[in-house]
């Protein structure tokens, strides 16, 4: 006969404790979502390799942020499912913008060359960063509509389909 064991698992105690955790907060919390009527204060970004997003450039158009560092295995295969997205956006008022996060403007330009990123990047901004959180984890998505409201952040990397769905999430038909 086996004896049963009068202390619990590791993982049986971590899973409790996240079922607690998770019954706690409020569900969109949960999910990993931010507070959904937060609004992003937009400030004016230098984009790497010339030029400027200003604050009056936001006005009316939804956005991807994606924060993301040059040294993350998993940014280089996220960015580059975000390039293809850029790609399939044509004319709809969608602006897809990387942050890079703790780099140098040369190191970042020698990446976004080598990886074929077209869509515009930035330096990291702290100020725009803890907008949309104060979690470190690369690469780390926002959504944001196009009247400034903070519909998700999404951390980790992306699938393709899930890279692809995101313009639904920030449509007006998702207001």
């Amino acid at each position: 006969m086996i004896a049963s064991n009068p202390h619990p698992s590791r993982r049986k105690l971590l899973g409790g404790a996240a079922a607690l955790l998770c019954a706690s907060m409020p569900a969109a919390y949960a999910q990993g979502e931010e507070d959904p009527v937060k609004t992003i204060h937009w400030p004016t970004l230098p984009v790497v390799g010339g030029g400027v997003l200003r604050t009056e450039d936001w006005a009316g158009v939804a956005a991807i942020v994606v924060f993301w560092a040059t040294w993350c295995p998993y940014c280089k295969r996220h960015n580059a499912r975000m390039n293809a997205l850029f790609h399939t956006l044509g004319d709809r008022p969608i602006r897809i913008v990387g942050v890079a996060t703790g780099e140098s403007e040369a190191k970042v330009a020698a990446y976004v060359r080598m990886n074929a990123l077209d869509f515009p990047q930035v330096i990291g901004s702290a100020e725009l960063k803890m907008q949309f959180t104060n979690r470190k984890v690369v690469p780390l998505t926002g959504l944001v509509r196009a009247d400034g409201k903070l519909v998700q952040v999404i951390p980790g990397e992306l699938t393709d389909s899930d890279v692809l769905s995101l313009p639904s999430l920030i449509s007006d038909r998702a207001a």
